[in-house]
């Protein structure tokens, strides 16, 4: 559905996005991450066709946005990471100014903003002035006025920005809807916890370059190497044999006690000789678990950590 081959984009001297390649299937929810300054913004408008790369090739469903963008931008929804505020419109009024915008007129457009402000859950603001809408309605809105057309690809910069805990909830379940429709969604987000429970798959830059992309599972199974938190909790009887114990073991490390419960950090694929080790000395345990290796942890362990 969208594939960028070695394309490249530059400002003055800087490079912004270095010779990157991705692919993104139709019908997947796709999630973009890096640090800031990696190039997502400028990689997301150059999906939009509001950037056009120096080099490279990028399409959508099989049309060249260098020479067909025209006929991209029908099919697609832009969603930028920042809301213009238009004082003095209402959000009806704002819907429809940019679906005349899109083309749209007279019932259909009505149809249109109607849907999209249901879909949105803003219905009951309807008539309310853009200006004075919370953080996280503005949002709604943003995605409502992306959605106008029917777009079956949106394009999604940091939609989540700023919103407290409930509003990104809402955004999240949206999204989720969206997905269930079989819309193709690229979204980029620093919140990465949102991510992993919505994407199918991820893409991350680091200094404008990928340093890894493909389906969240093969990240998971391929970050092997990745520090695990393991927390165990053993018999008072046997606290001070299970410290000795961890305290020897080459494969544990930054060990923490409190108490009978005991905290290390071990590799992902190792856990089960901690486990192995405090059986064979007969070590009675009450509790024993691994934090999963989630997004935040892939992030880290893929990436260096560079301030540009």
């Amino acid at each position: 559905m969208i594939r960028l081959e070695n394309v490249t984009k530059s400002y003055d001297r800087k490079i912004a996005v270095d010779a990157i390649s991705l692919e993104v299937q139709e019908g997947s929810l796709f999630g973009l991450i890096g640090p800031n300054g990696a190039g997502k913004t400028t990689t997301l408008k150059m999906l939009a066709t509001l950037v056009k790369p120096d080099r490279g090739l990028l399409t959508i469903a099989g049309h060249d946005l260098a020479t067909d963008a025209r006929h991209v931008r029908r099919r697609l929804g832009y969603m930028p990471d920042t809301f213009g505020t238009f004082p003095g419109l209402s959000c009806t009024d704002y819907l429809e100014f940019f679906g005349r915008i899109y083309g749209l007129h007279g019932r259909h457009l009505e149809e249109r903003v109607r849907a999209v402000l249901d879909l949105t859950d803003l219905g009951g603001v309807r008539d309310e002035l853009t200006s004075a809408l919370s953080m996280g309605m503005k949002q709604r809105l943003s995605l409502a006025k992306t959605l106008l057309h029917d777009p079956d690809i949106l394009v999604l910069d940091e939609p989540a920005s700023g919103l407290d805990p409930r509003a990104r909830i809402e955004i999240r379940s949206l999204l989720k809807e969206l997905g269930k429709m079989g819309k193709t969604i690229v979204i980029s987000s620093h919140i990465l916890a949102d991510l992993e429970e919505i994407c199918s798959s991820v893409g991350i830059l680091e200094e404008g370059r990928v340093v890894w992309h493909g389906h969240l599972r093969d990240a998971v199974e391929t970050t092997v190497d990745t520090p695990a938190r393991v927390r165990l909790r053993v018999d008072e009887s046997d606290v001070e044999r299970a410290e000795a114990l961890l305290g020897k073991l080459d494969l544990v490390s930054n060990l923490k006690r409190d108490g009978d419960r005991f905290e290390a950090e071990t590799r992902s694929g190792r856990t089960n000789d901690v486990l192995q080790a405090l059986i064979e000395a007969r070590i009675e345990i009450l509790a024993f678990n691994q934090a999963k290796v989630d997004l935040e942890s892939i992030f880290l362990h893929r990436t260096r950590g560079i301030v540009s």
